[in-house]
């Protein structure tokens, strides 16, 4: 397993997503993530 354990930090912009369970639009804030 090759680069197992080797992570990085992306930052995810913020944008408009959907709630499935009623289709209302919502809107999701910046965030970090690991990649």
């Amino acid at each position: 397993m090759s680069g197992f354990g080797t992570f990085s930090v992306v930052k995810r912009k913020a944008r408009i997503g959907r709630n499935p369970k009623t289709g209302e639009a919502i809107r999701i804030l910046m965030h970090s993530t690991m990649n």
